[in-house]
């Protein structure tokens, strides 16, 4: 991820095309969709680092929708509830259900950019990602190690960040699969042992080990 991933959940065409000119210029990577389902059906691919989410939308509700997300796996993404002046009602739902912030129509580009930023601050976003001599440069999109960069290919890369983030935690071969190929990928479980020997070999100088779970997965160490 060469910057953080904001997804942006609104009917409106107009503000849809605003949240992306102002992400944009701000330094963040922003998903647009027009509806709920759009959103959950990207959410389940791939997981942004907060979410601004409009209360009326058509079909499910923002309201609707931040209580799937609260509840479920994602309720660490951050959620900035979008709602018109006047709808005080909505907003006390939106905080209690989990939201982390709320905004009012209409907003300034200024605002929306300073709760997001605060908003990632606070949820402990982070550029960078260290783990003994290993450190992940999130804007550079550079893994380095000891100090100097390591030369990774799309794949190793997104595999080795995987591992980095669930460092000391086992994560099988399914999972690796759905977040690093696809949930339809449909590849050989030992294409992910290749590329694992060939990420297992530009680490070995250091103290950091990818160990075999035999018949389950793999945990960095």
């Amino acid at each position: 991820m060469n910057q953080p991933l904001i997804y942006c959940i609104d009917d409106e065409e107009n503000i849809r095309s605003l949240y992306e000119d102002a992400l944009s210029v701000g330094g963040f990577q922003c998903v647009t969709f027009q509806d709920g389902a759009s959103f959950l059906a990207e959410l389940n691919k791939k997981q942004p680092d907060l979410i601004v989410l409009d209360v009326m939308l058509p079909g499910m509700s923002g309201l609707e929708i931040l209580e799937n997300l609260t509840h479920g796996p994602y309720s660490t993404i951050p959620v900035i509830m979008v709602s018109a002046k006047g709808g005080e009602s909505d907003v006390v739902k939106g905080l209690n259900l989990g939201a982390s912030d709320y905004i009012a129509k209409p907003f300034g580009v200024m605002e929306l950019l300073a709760r997001i930023k605060a908003n990632l601050r606070k949820n402990g976003f982070s550029n960078t990602i260290t783990y003994k001599e290993l450190t992940l440069n999130k804007p550079m999109h550079t893994f380095y190690l000891n100090g100097e960069p390591l030369s990774l290919s799309l794949k190793e890369y997104d595999l080795l960040e995987y591992l980095l983030k669930n460092a000391e935690k086992m994560v099988t071969k399914e999972e690796l699969l759905s977040k690093i190929w696809g949930i339809n990928c449909e590849i050989e479980t030992r294409t992910i042992d290749m590329f694992i020997s060939r990420v297992r070999k530009k680490i070995s100088s250091s103290n950091i080990r990818i160990e075999t779970l035999r018949g389950v997965g793999y945990m960095l160490r």
